[in-house]
């Protein structure tokens, strides 16, 4: 909500320095600051919802959310946050929804799709270790030759903890109850080595596993970060050719003007001259 409080307040600036723009270009001013200022909100508004701009015959530009207006002139319209259960999105007052990118797109998409996904992921794995570890402990015996009670309590990673009813002498190290049986308890420690993931694989492999899709997850987000913003120098620094100073063109500009200004004074230094020298032989 934020982010989404952000947008609004970018909407709302670049609505009214499209009225002041307006404004001016009607009073016949140069609004250059203006549009500076301008162009300022609307890359940071482009950046956090993926807005897309239109520029009008008067001056003004219009902001669009696909194919809804943000900003229409000097009028922005609100974007408010939306939840769904857990389905987290933005939309309209009318309450229809609303089409973002940029950063915001982005936090919704991890929000909505990558997080529950790993969530869900390490749930599954959760699960597979909690029924693993209590089944091998319910086939065995504690000390007292009673069978071995669960380890673990919960059914996610969330609420997966070590059972409170559990102390060292109801651990079920016994495979028969008979003493000096430790069998049950290297039967627990091969799990270790054994599949009991949804996958297939061991523990430590489940693990690896689901680090190495975050880390593929990360890289991959961070290599379109890397394309999109080496795109958006292009753009900037062809709309900076476009629309900007170049600074080269115009100190050889100012040189010509001040080479014009010395050669204009030197004119009239040589008329003046050649006035007084008439004036004085006349007189």
């Amino acid at each position: 909500s934020a982010t989404v409080g952000q947008v609004n307040q970018l909407a709302s600036q670049a609505a009214g320095l499209n009225a002041q723009i307006l404004a001016a270009r009607t009073a016949g001013q140069n609004p250059n600051d203006l549009q500076d200022q301008r162009d300022n909100v609307l890359d940071q508004l482009s950046q956090l919802s993926g807005a897309t701009l239109h520029t009008n015959a008067d001056g003004t530009v219009d902001v669009f959310l696909a194919t809804r207006s943000l900003v229409r002139g000097a009028t922005a319209t609100a974007l408010q946050a939306t939840a769904n259960g857990s389905t987290l999105g933005t939309g309209f007052s009318d309450g229809s929804a609303a089409s973002v990118g940029g950063m915001l797109g982005g936090y919704l998409a991890a929000a909505n799709s990558d997080l529950p996904s790993y969530a869900s992921q390490l749930d599954q794995f959760a699960s597979s270790v909690i029924g693993a570890l209590n089944a091998a402990q319910g086939a065995g015996f504690d000390l007292t030759g009673a069978a071995g009670q669960p380890l673990f309590t919960g059914s996610t990673a969330a609420t997966m903890q070590v059972s409170s009813s559990i102390s060292a002498s109801g651990i079920a190290a016994s495979a028969t109850g008979a003493p000096n049986d430790g069998n049950n308890a290297l039967a627990v420690a091969a799990l270790a080595s054994n599949p009991t993931t949804p996958g297939g694989q061991t523990l430590s492999a489940g693990v690896a596993a689901l680090i190495g899709t975050i880390g593929s997850s990360a890289g991959g987000a961070m290599a379109t970060a890397s394309a999109a913003s080496t795109a958006l120098q292009s753009a900037s620094a062809s709309r900076s050719a476009s629309d900007g100073v170049n600074i080269n063109e115009e100190t050889v500009n100012l040189l010509q003007y001040q080479q014009a200004y010395s050669a204009a004074a030197q004119v009239i230094a040589t008329a003046n001259s050649m006035l007084d020298t008439l004036i004085n032989k006349m007189g």
